[in-house]
């Protein structure tokens, strides 16, 4: 086992560098009692995903990375924005439950192929949006 396998507030980037994984150590950081606590350590176990291992609670995104003088794109594990909606949701937060039920909707638009299974899919999210 190495050293940045051994520290748990550490990780590997997708070039075979060890790196700090900042959204642990601020989760560690954070009360029990905050309800962004949950969100950031969710957020923190998609980061320290290694190889093509994204879980179900987490996305590929492609985000821009200063290295060095140079701006590059690189790809990187991290929360989905539907389960950070459904971690807000669990806190308590009606709206987060809202935008999530109209998010998911959403999601399963492009499946509805004919007009009558199109027309359920917008009363659903008629309803969610009330």
């Amino acid at each position: 086992e190495s050293a940045c396998d051994a520290n748990e507030k550490c990780d590997w980037n997708h070039h075979g560098g060890c790196r700090n994984n900042q959204l642990k150590i601020i989760a560690e950081s954070l009360p029990d009692t905050c309800k962004f606590k949950r969100i950031m350590s969710v957020a923190g176990g998609c980061r320290s995903t290694v190889g093509n291992h994204c879980n179900d609670k987490c996305v590929w995104q492609m985000s821009k990375v200063c290295n060095e003088m140079n701006m590059t794109e690189e790809d990187s594990c991290e929360i989905s924005n539907l389960h950070v909606l459904r971690l807000a949701a669990e806190n308590g937060s009606g709206e987060a439950a809202r935008v999530a039920e109209l998010y998911e909707a959403e999601m399963r638009c492009p499946k509805y192929t004919d007009e009558a299974t199109c027309q359920v899919a917008q009363e659903v999210m008629y309803a969610a949006n009330r």
